[in-house]
């Protein structure tokens, strides 16, 4: 069983608040049972891209936002940008 972990480049002062809603979702995601497959990376790329387009529909959201899945040295990991810029890791260890 792998442990999902997340690492963000903000500070919690300096985050915006659809920021922290994805990191409390993602804090949601780390209490379930997860193997670390691809099916799990599937997953959570789909729930964090919903509520990245609910924020979008609330007005929560301005900024273009993106989950990038990327695969290296047999290594999978989710990226969240913003603007091209990397705010959040997520990977399994």
């Amino acid at each position: 069983m792998k442990q999902l972990t997340y690492k963000c480049n903000l500070t919690k002062e300096k985050r915006p608040e659809w920021l922290r809603r994805i990191i409390s979702a993602l804090h949601t995601l780390m209490a379930q049972r997860m193997t670390g497959d691809d099916a799990d990376f599937a997953s959570i790329h789909s729930d964090l891209g919903q509520l990245i387009y609910q924020m979008h529909l609330a007005g929560i959201l301005k900024s273009k936002i993106t989950v990038e899945s990327v695969t290296d040295g047999g290594e999978t990991a989710l990226f969240i940008k913003r603007s091209g810029r990397i705010l959040i890791s997520i990977y399994f260890k």
